[in-house]
């Protein structure tokens, strides 16, 4: 398990470079503001987990445990962000597959 603070300096090429050299660490976004823009690039890079800014030490332990299981656990908020985001991939995907 690999904590990376997401205020770091290109956090997303750590979290792919980690992920690359060991397939078996789960890489937690820590600290993460639940803004859009933030949570997406964590997505893209790999996060097995988000812990927000405001997180509590409890909340940073769930989230540890659910990581370690294959689950993401965080909060609705960037539950909503994440699935919005999918939502427009399949979007964008039949638009291309259209045969119109």
């Amino acid at each position: 398990m690999v904590l990376v603070d997401s205020a770091t300096a290109r956090r997303g090429d750590t979290v792919r470079l980690i992920s690359a050299t060991s397939s078996k660490s789960h890489v937690i976004a820590f600290a993460v503001r639940e803004e859009e823009a933030e949570v997406l690039a964590c997505a893209e890079a790999g996060v097995a987990g988000y812990v927000a800014c405001d997180a509590s030490s409890n909340e940073l332990a769930s989230i540890l445990r659910s990581a370690s299981s294959g689950e993401l656990a965080c909060s609705p908020r960037l539950a909503a962000i994440l699935f919005r985001r999918i939502a427009g991939l399949a979007r964008d995907q039949e638009v291309r597959n259209c045969r119109c």
